[in-house]
């Protein structure tokens, strides 16, 4: 079943559970979805992309939550983070695992080792891009870069 097809599959379970927060946040992902494939030409997503349209929207939940918290807090203030972060747990069921700092570390290590003709200042274009097409949605793309800059640094 594509990641997709499962988002489908559980936002028909939430509305005939009658789960109207779920049921309103899996609608939101439909949405982007269809948005990007209508952008596409009407093609079919892959998982790694529908992958990107998720974390690209826990990214923008937790934006927003980091710009909350600059506000003064009040009750309207607190329920609204209350809510961003209830969606973000909802949209992560859909993420892959991400990867501890230690993973990245030994994976970025090992791949630079292959890397003996890369010029230093291409290495980290050349983890990224490894990290993009191997390991979609499973690491925190900031936190591998700052990895990858103390390793070659180093």
């Amino acid at each position: 079943m594509t990641l997709k097809s499962q988002i489908v599959s559980d936002f028909i379970t939430a509305m005939k559970n009658r789960n109207v927060f779920e049921k309103d946040t899996l609608n939101l992902i439909k949405a982007k979805i269809t948005e990007k494939e209508k952008a596409t030409s009407g093609e079919t997503l892959t998982d790694a992309q529908v992958i990107d349209i998720l974390t690209s929207m826990v990214k923008q939940r937790n934006q927003t939550i980091d710009s909350y918290k600059d506000i003064e807090k009040n009750d309207r203030i607190n329920e609204a983070i209350e809510l961003e972060q209830k969606q973000i747990k909802i949209i992560e069921k859909y993420l892959p695992q991400q990867m501890t700092e230690a993973e990245i570390i030994t994976l970025a290590t090992d791949f630079l080792a292959t890397q003996t003709d890369t010029p230093a200042n291409k290495k980290l274009g050349a983890v990224m891009g490894h990290f993009k097409t191997k390991f979609a949605g499973e690491y925190d793309a900031s936190k591998l870069k700052l990895i990858v800059d103390k390793i070659i640094s180093a």
